[in-house]
C-alpha cells in the first residue's frame, strides 16, 4: 500500500474536489487522518473528503492498494496475470496503475518472444 497526501497529489490548477474525484477514478481509497476532534476515517466519498479538505487538506490521505491493481490486471488481461508476474512488477513500483503494469508485462512478453 502506498499513501499520498492530497496536498501532494493535487495539481496546482485542480480544486480539492477535482483532485479527489480524480483520485477515486484512479483507484485510490480516500481516508481522513486522526485529528484532536475525530479518529481516523476510511473510505470517504470525494464530497465528504472535500468538506474536510476545506478546513485542513493535510488530513486527507489517499491510499493505493497494489492488490486492487493486481485484480484489475487479472480481470482485464488474464493472459498476463500468470504466477507472480503482477506482484513482481508491483513490488518494484507499487504506485503503478493497471495500465502501466499491463504495459510493463506486455513489453516483457515482447522481449522474451524476440529472444
Amino acid at each position: 500500500m502506498t499513501t499520498t497526501a492530497l496536498t501532494d497529489f493535487a495539481h496546482e490548477i485542480e480544486s480539492h474536489m477535482q483532485a479527489l474525484t480524480r483520485a477515486a477514478r484512479e483507484g485510490y481509497r480516500i481516508d481522513k487522518a486522526q485529528d484532536p476532534v475525530e479518529g481516523y476515517r476510511e473510505d470517504l466519498t470525494p464530497a465528504e473528503a472535500a468538506e474536510v479538505a476545506a478546513q485542513d487538506p493535510g488530513l486527507i490521505l489517499l491510499q493505493r492498494y497494489p492488490v486492487a491493481v493486481a485484480r484489475e490486471v487479472a480481470a482485464r488481461r488474464p493472459d498476463l496475470a500468470v504466477g507472480d508476474s503482477v506482484s513482481v512488477v508491483l513490488t518494484v513500483d507499487p504506485r503503478l496503475t493497471a495500465d502501466e503494469v499491463i504495459a510493463v508485462l506486455d513489453e516483457a512478453v515482447a522481449e522474451a518472444s524476440a529472444s
